[in-house]
């Protein structure tokens, strides 16, 4: 955007509006700057300053590349790309081949980006489970990180503000309000299964009356706050779900 003006994404003459070369020199010198204030304000824990800024100055006489593509041809093909990322971790489970719980072995198949478009490119790779395991917990993002994090027009201070200001100026209707989806018809539309159906019985529908937490009682559904009730194992639950 420029001032209340929406700019468009390519120039007249079909290339983007930010050039590659230009990109590379403005996010060298925006990077460079934001370092070097860092170590002022003392924000970095540095031995010795002096042969880092020789660092950040050598880094600034290189060429910096910055990776810019194409966009993608449609939200067909984003929610393709961004859904590899966002519900997996590491690795799918039709990769796995076979485990062996004798041997404490995992064979799974893997690709070779080395050896791409040859039929080298699909290996097969046996690991014991611990060193399976070790590998797997480091693609696992520690607590506070996020997989994908929006920016631009779409950050979270005031999104909601500035995509009602968006859709005004390019006189488009204003997005629906959001659906909060409960999780018993998430189930039910996803895996078929309907966890609100009785286990015991097979007919009757079982309601959350309250819930709880490492127990202590949270949450309740009449509408009224409700005093922490400590939930002891040995004198039995209170009732917690109610059968209709």
């Amino acid at each position: 955007m420029a001032g209340n003006q929406w700019v468009k994404e390519k120039r007249k003459n079909n290339t983007y509006l930010f050039p590659q070369k230009a990109m590379q020199k403005i996010y060298k010198a925006y990077f460079l700057q934001q370092l070097r204030l860092l170590m002022a304000n003392g924000s970095l824990q540095i031995v010795d300053a002096a042969v880092v800024e020789q660092c950040i100055q050598q880094a600034g006489y290189k060429p910096w590349n910055v990776y810019a593509k194409k966009p993608f041809g449609g939200p067909l093909q984003v929610l393709n790309y961004l859904g590899r990322y966002t519900h997996k971790v590491a690795i799918t489970a039709h990769r796995i081949e076979a485990i062996d719980e004798t041997q404490q072995t995992i064979r799974f198949k893997y690709k070779d980006y080395h050896a791409r478009g040859t039929k080298k490119e699909e290996q097969v790779m046996v690991l014991k489970i611990p060193e399976f395991i070790r590998r797997y917990e480091q693609h696992i993002l520690p607590k506070g990180f996020v997989k994908i994090r929006h920016y631009g027009y779409l950050k979270n201070y005031k999104r909601t503000e500035r995509l009602r200001e968006l859709f005004a100026m390019m006189q488009l209707p204003l997005p629906p309000p959001k659906v909060q989806v409960p999780v018993k018809l998430r189930m039910l539309e996803k895996h078929g299964v309907d966890i609100s159906l009785c286990p015991v019985c097979k007919t009757g529908k079982m309601e959350t009356v309250a819930t709880y937490y490492k127990g202590v009682l949270c949450k309740g559904t009449r509408g009224k706050p409700m005093k922490p009730i400590m939930y002891n194992p040995d004198r039995g639950s209170p009732n917690v779900i109610k059968i209709q």
